[in-house]
Order: C-alpha cells, then sequence, then structure tokens
C-alpha cells in the first residue's frame, strides 16, 4: 500500500482553497482543494436599485485598484444577476477581465466603472440643484431679475455630479 499518492491538477493554477491537512483521512466526498485560473477573473459589484435599468450583458466595464493608481483594466459585464438584494437595496452585477499577469486577485477591493449605452438629448442640472423631499424633489428656477421660484420636478438617471430631470422644467 502506498502511503503517499500524487494527484495532478487538470489545469494551471492558484490553490484557492486547501480542504486538506497533514495526517487527514480523506474520502471521495472531501473536497482537497480548488485550484483558480487567474488568467481570467470575474468581478462582484452591487448597483444601486435607481441605477440598475441601465446595467445590460454586454456593456463595457473598466476596473482600477487603489495600490495601482493609473492603471485600469477594460472588461465587460458578463451577467445581470435577476434578484435585488433585500437588505442593501443593490442588484449584483458580474463582470469579466482578461488578467494575463494575474494582478487582479481574489477578494480585493476595486474601482468599477460601468459604460451605459448613450442617451438621447436630456434637461440636466447639477446633483446639487435638485432638492430632495419625501414626496416631491424641486429645483429652483430664476423667473425674473433677482426672483426665483420653486419647481416640483421628475428626475432621472443620475451620471457623475448630473441628474436628468424629465419633465418640470
Amino acid at each position: 500500500v502506498n502511503q503517499r499518492i500524487r494527484v495532478y491538477a487538470e489545469s494551471d493554477g492558484v490553490v484557492a482553497h486547501l480542504g486538506v491537512r497533514d495526517g487527514m483521512y480523506v474520502t471521495p466526498a472531501i473536497e482537497l482543494m480548488s485550484i483558480a485560473d487567474l488568467e481570467r477573473v470575474w468581478v462582484q459589484v452591487e448597483v444601486f436599485e435607481r441605477q440598475s435599468a441601465w446595467v445590460a450583458a454586454g456593456q463595457r466595464a473598466e476596473v482600477q485598484l487603489d495600490y495601482l493608481p493609473g492603471k485600469r483594466w477594460q472588461g465587460t459585464v458578463d451577467y445581470v444577476y435577476p434578484e435585488l438584494d433585500a437588505n442593501t437595496r443593490t442588484l449584483k452585477v458580474r463582470l469579466r477581465f482578461d488578467n494575463p499577469a494575474t494582478v487582479l486577485r481574489p477578494n480585493m477591493f476595486a474601482s468599477v466603472t460601468i459604460f451605459g449605452t448613450p442617451t438621447e438629448m436630456a434637461v440636466h442640472v447639477p446633483r446639487e440643484a435638485l432638492i430632495r423631499g419625501g414626496t416631491t424633489d424641486r429645483v429652483v428656477l430664476r423667473v425674473a431679475d433677482g426672483r426665483f421660484q420653486s419647481q416640483a420636478v421628475v428626475p432621472g438617471i443620475e451620471s457623475g455630479d448630473r441628474v436628468e430631470i424629465l419633465s418640470g422644467v
């Protein structure tokens, strides 16, 4: 009887989980180890509920890491999960990135940009100009020299520091 048995992995990669220890009794039901191929990685992101309608599979995405400032990786939206997280009110989205230098690693934090589809011409205001209320959102309009009026509006999508105004102006 052999005391040691060689086990060969089906592919190259990094040991992501080692479920066996020295002297341990193993059975076919025990996962000894899992090996991750880091040449292509998935990045899991959470998108705010109000922005969930803008995300679709196939869109371009970009990721940046704090420890490598200025370096950006280009990828795509691989999958949009069908259900919102009830606690955080966010939608999970899976992005796919090529990672030939294996710089992107499991459990890292990253800054992500997902590039949505272009919209038509729209009226938009700075985010600070929108006064959000419980039932009504408002902006302040200049109606004449030195005179201003509060106007109820319906806000649309937010992008950067701008908010689209769907109606009311």
